[in-house]
């Protein structure tokens, strides 16, 4: 059991790194579209794909620039990373473009000049993917749009919290005052699962496991914590219970927040 525990807590952060890799990797390569068009030509990014090979990591931007015939021209910047760079960064081993590959002097240059000076971390002609495809919103209606998708999960989950709430109370008669620190732990047993099930790719697995290890972690938390708590004091009247998952709560609070190091 420990060590199936130490594997995990290994592995999570691996993936979790792997994705950042990725992330960076592509912000990276889309950044050095700017070296091979005009300093006042307009780039749209169109696609970005990523992929492991054994040459190292694979980054291929596919994109479009005017011609003064006002049509667009597409092009594409294909990047190689190797990873361990110096000071843990991603090393850029191989560049080319539509035209051919970059030769190792024009290559040196780029990083030298390009990407160690920071002119790469200011280029980015896409900071937020396909956000030339969106459409044209007044600022007003941006806001509230933003405001109201941003509200969209936090209401699905205290929805969620108040009718499972409301059905333990009208089942059981008695107030679960740690009811928001249960769904925490739920929380963080599906986040566990999410990244074991493969979450860098987004998959339908992953999401499966993220359901069974959260609904896992609240049922053995209920299982353990039942007997010696709530066992004893729902015989009682209701403040004993009240008592009993307020200091529940505060005990799962605490935890938490030493856990995260705050």
């Amino acid at each position: 059991m420990l060590r199936a525990a130490l594997v995990l807590a290994v592995a999570c952060p691996l993936m979790a790194c792997s994705a950042l890799l990725y992330g960076d990797a592509v912000k990276l390569c889309r950044s050095l579209t700017p070296v091979f068009v005009g300093p006042q030509e307009k780039i749209e990014i169109r696609r970005v794909d990523a992929e492991r090979t054994v040459h190292g990591l694979l980054v291929v931007v596919a994109y479009t620039v005017p011609d003064p015939g006002a049509q667009m021209q597409r092009r594409a910047v294909s990047c190689i990373f190797r990873e361990g760079g110096p000071a843990g960064r991603l090393d850029l081993t191989n560049l080319a473009t539509e035209d051919g590959p970059v030769g190792e002097v024009r290559l040196h240059l780029i990083k030298r000049h390009w990407i160690d000076k920071g002119h790469a971390a200011v280029s980015d002609p896409s900071p937020v993917a396909l956000a030339g495809f969106a459409p044209d919103v007044s600022r007003s209606g941006a806001l509230i749009l933003q405001a109201v998708l941003s509200s969209l999960s936090g209401l699905g989950i205290y929805a969620l919290l108040a009718a499972a709430f409301a059905l333990v109370h009208g089942l059981v008669g008695r107030i679960h005052l740690a009811f928001g620190e249960l769904a925490m732990l739920g929380g963080y047993g599906a986040f566990l699962g999410y990244w074991i099930g493969g979450g860098s790719t987004g998959s339908l697995a992953a999401l499966i496991v993220a359901f069974g290890f959260g609904l896992a972690t609240a049922a053995l938390h209920g299982t353990i914590l039942g007997s010696p708590i709530f066992a004893r004091a729902g015989s009682r009247s209701s403040q004993h219970v009240l008592i009993a998952t307020l200091g529940l709560s505060i005990v799962w609070s605490e935890l938490a927040r030493l856990a995260q190091g705050s």
